[in-house]
């Protein structure tokens, strides 16, 4: 398996820096106040207008899953925007207000290869099948320049493409060097995993086509791949750095996913000890 590399259907550099751009805070003269540089809309709980804080049971943190996983579907309609429009609704999970440490390009620079240390393409769900990647129009893969009869996974638009989330993780691992702040990192993870149990479950409804989940679901399990390597690699990086504590590793028990690896596609990057 190769490493991730940038190209026109997973990541750039200009992308990373307009990513970075747009997520910086730009304090004002005389300001005493800066908003969280990294908060994610999970399901558990959310904070209102005024700064409310509402708690949420379990049926209804499933209730907000489905809804959020609903509006990922009728992103996907269109072959030729689907991609934009389901990226763009994913990203409202997000709220980041950057405060970089030091030069913008540097630390450009440093997401763009930490991303390259990733898989090249994430790992095949179990219950995709070949019926439904043919079922799928062709604006939904990208051009292999290996053409062949057969769809594959690998050429999946939404499995190629890196999340604009998953950047601004790898900005925000890249900003809290010698800080722990495992809590908030793992959050985005947890929830990607809870939005994938509420799509494969299959009680969405009726609106939902088997398509429009199929895609959401590539797209969430290909996010949920990298977003928690990234995570993990994270907290060795801690660990090492500002000293080892017992109680970080707690952060390691993810939330576990429903959805079960296609085995016979486990394969590992070239970097990686055998």
């Amino acid at each position: 398996m190769q490493s991730l590399r940038p190209g026109l259907h997973s990541f750039s550099e200009d992308r990373v820096r307009k990513i970075l751009e747009h997520s910086t805070h730009h304090r004002e003269a005389g300001a005493t106040f800066a908003p969280a540089e990294f908060r994610c809309l999970g399901t558990a709980y959310e904070y209102d207008s005024d700064g409310g804080f509402h708690a949420f049971n379990a049926l209804r943190r499933k209730e907000r899953g489905r809804k959020w996983t609903r509006d990922y579907c009728a992103q996907v309609n269109d072959p030729e925007t689907h991609l934009t429009y389901l990226d763009q609704a994913f990203s409202k999970l997000l709220d980041c207000h950057f405060q970089p440490r030091g030069p913008s390009e540097i630390l450009v620079q440093r997401a763009c290869h930490m991303l390259s240390r990733l898989p090249e393409v994430p790992l095949e769900f179990e219950q995709s099948s070949r019926d439904e990647l043919n079922s799928l129009s062709e604006g939904y893969f990208k051009v292999s320049e290996f053409p062949s009869e057969f769809r594959s996974w690998k050429d999946l638009k939404v499995v190629s493409f890196v999340s604009t989330n998953v950047i601004r993780l790898t900005l925000g691992i890249l900003m809290d060097p010698e800080t722990w702040s495992g809590g908030v990192f793992r959050r985005l993870v947890d929830t990607i995993c809870e939005l994938l149990q509420s799509v494969s479950e299959g009680d969405l409804g009726v609106e939902e086509s088997p398509q429009a989940k199929f895609l959401v679901k590539s797209f969430l399990w290909s996010a949920w791949q990298r977003s928690m390597m990234l995570f993990l690699s994270y907290c060795l990086t801690i660990q090492l750095q500002i000293g080892y504590n017992f109680e970080r590793n707690d952060q390691l028990a993810l939330r576990p996913t429903i959805v079960a690896l296609r085995q016979s596609d486990c394969q590992m990057p070239g970097y990686m000890c055998r």
